[in-house]
């Protein structure tokens, strides 16, 4: 019986050892193979500090919105941002706001000047009581500029293209000009003319 039981320790010893020996191996497997949970956790910690640098890479611009918005100013915004953005840091349009004339999915850009105009309201009579749509073939960048969705930018290749073409035979030509397109003109087509 004496011989029955210490086979029956030394069974249990190698059983023991065996499960220990397993489990070490499998540890050191882990810790230094590729895929262990060090390396998941450098990956992770790698696109954590990446994902800051993406976000950083959106510029930032400014644009001053007026006319019939709630809360009129100039907003910061990202250079994605569409008009209907500024118009929601605004406080949104007022009732009497001309929704017709504004063309809410239009990008932003940095330095813009938006004025919203309320039903009935020509450009000229926010800019100074002369009334009557702007006159593409003689407005200035001034003039150009205070239409929705023009920018300095654009009223100068407005005034270049007429310069090298001659005047605007119809409102519809503004499109020849780069940077407007069929939307852009249907936002402004009522507060200009060629005559």
């Amino acid at each position: 019986m004496n011989i029955l039981k210490r086979k029956e320790v030394w069974i249990i010893i190698v059983l023991l050892s065996i499960v220990l020996i397993n489990r070490v191996t499998a540890y050191v497997s882990f810790k230094y193979s590729d895929k262990g949970f060090e390396a998941t956790v450098e990956d992770i910690q790698i696109k954590e500090e990446v994902q800051p640098e993406q976000e950083e890479v959106l510029k930032r611009i400014k644009v001053d919105i007026s006319g019939a918005i709630h809360t009129p100013g100039v907003y910061e915004l990202s250079e994605t941002d569409r008009i209907e953005d500024v118009i929601e840091l605004a406080g949104g349009l007022t009732e009497d706001a001309n929704r017709n004339l504004i063309n809410q999915a239009e990008h932003l850009y940095d330095g813009q000047k938006i004025i919203v105009l309320r039903v009935g309201e020509t450009i000229e009579a926010v800019n100074g009581g002369v009334s009557g749509p702007i006159n593409i073939n003689t407005a200035t960048i001034e003039q150009l500029t205070t239409l929705s969705g023009i920018g300095e930018k654009t009223a100068e290749k407005i005034i270049a293209y007429r310069q090298k073409n001659g005047n605007f035979t119809s409102v519809d030509d503004l499109t020849k000009v780069s940077g407007i397109g069929a939307s852009k003109l249907d936002g402004i087509r009522d507060g200009i003319t060629t005559k």
